[in-house]
């Protein structure tokens, strides 16, 4: 989590670490619906990064309660004891180099065995989670061949799958919904929203499901890239596009890519939001509404963003990839108006996750958090206001 990176937040940013690194990982685990966890949990300073700073304290202790909040089984540590030779002498472990003396990591982790022993009083065996927590549910459908296809033909030197990902990933933990990362072998039809992030790689068989999901209710989110190549990564010798102009109700035009330098615009409801890397021009179908458009280009006014009913659903396509995430993130709110349901406003770097009957807030931004209890709970574990690596646990 701290190797001397920049991902965190603030001046220290790299002190705490990415803030959704852990909560992906969780996400992507647990719809296995097996045992899991950590195998190598950093304990403090490591040996191998670029600048290899301390961690901040508590931060420690703010990794091993985001594990535990995502639903994982356990967590090990890399490593128990110091080495005192060979090529990691200076990567922390639970004990230094005596092999006695307990370092600021090891004992951040006595800290958090002892916190989840006063919380075995309270759990609760099965999963209680709030109603409205449960009306956000999310999936992401994702495949690691599209991922490498993309990468392979990236088409964009700016283009970035796991930041594109990212964008709409960012934004459903801001809303403080639950998220599941699914291959296709998953039921589609237990989740409200699913969003297939530059699905690349697709065929007839995939696209009928998608149209029966939404038809049952589903409400599927497509984004640009998606459907473009058969499941060998062959172009299709049809229209560009066409294996999801069924479902989308778009023809797909063309696409265009611009210099990071200068990006073209993309408009939503009025506001501005700047693009470069991928951007796909629509002609939608009559029954098709019109969500976002592009100006200043020689297609000005054709269209980047559409939504339409279809059956007891919803089928909204985004072709457009925004430089810094605003346009997701206000899509998707705009989404979840639409289908009157409830979200939160979540500050980067809060996070909220539910398990066995207890709400878990974990602080990684710089500043302090106060976090309203629901009617009801009960604070088990630190403050309402959440210092920075901090964590508050409650009882619902």
């Amino acid at each position: 989590m701290v190797y001397g990176d920049n991902e965190g937040i603030g001046r220290r940013d790299y002190r705490v670490g990415n803030p959704l690194r852990i909560a992906w990982a969780n996400d992507f685990f647990r719809p296995f619906q097996g045992t899991y966890g950590v195998m190598e949990l950093q304990p403090g300073q490591v040996n191998w990064g670029s600048i290899n700073p301390q961690p901040l304290p508590g931060a420690v202790r703010l990794w091993l309660w985001s594990v535990f909040a995502g639903g994982s089984d356990f967590t090990c540590t890399y490593r128990y004891r110091q080495p005192l030779y060979g090529t990691e002498q200076y990567h922390y472990g639970i004990v230094g180099t005596d092999g006695v003396t307990v370092t600021p990591g090891g004992r951040e982790f006595e800290q958090f065995m002892k916190e989840i022993a006063l919380l075995r009083k309270e759990y609760a065996p099965r999963e209680t989670k709030p109603a409205d927590y449960l009306a956000r549910r999310t999936v992401i459908l994702f495949n690691h061949e599209n991922a490498w296809s993309i990468q392979r033909q990236k088409q964009n030197s700016t283009w970035n799958t796991e930041k594109h990902i990212e964008k709409y990933y960012r934004t459903l933990k801001s809303f403080g919904a639950p998220v599941d990362f699914i291959y296709e072998d998953k039921d589609f039809n237990e989740y409200p929203v699913m969003i297939a992030p530059a699905y690349q790689l697709a065929n007839k068989e995939l696209v009928n499901r998608w149209i029966s999901y939404v038809q049952q209710g589903g409400n599927l989110v497509l984004t640009c890239r998606t459907g473009q190549k058969d499941r060998y990564g062959r172009l299709f010798e049809a229209p560009f596009g066409f294996l999801i102009d069924e479902l989308t109700g778009n023809r797909l035009d063309f696409f265009d890519l611009l210099l990071l330098n200068d990006p073209g615009v993309v408009i939503m409801d009025g506001k501005r939001y700047p693009w470069n890397t991928w951007g796909e021009i629509l002609a939608p179908r009559k029954d098709s509404e019109v969500w976002a458009t592009y100006t200043e280009e020689f297609y000005e006014g054709k269209l980047a963003i559409t939504t339409r009913n279809l059956g007891k659903g919803t089928i909204t396509y985004v072709g457009v990839d925004s430089q810094d995430g605003s346009l997701e993130k206000d899509l998707l709110i705009k989404l979840y108006n639409k289908l009157n349901t409830p979200v939160m406003d979540l500050p980067y770097g809060i996070t909220l996750e539910y398990r066995n009957g207890f709400g878990i807030v974990m602080n990684y931004s710089d500043q302090p958090y106060a976090f309203n209890l629901p009617a009801g709970a009960k604070a088990l574990v630190g403050e309402t206001t959440i210092p920075t690596a901090g964590v508050l646990v409650f009882k619902i």
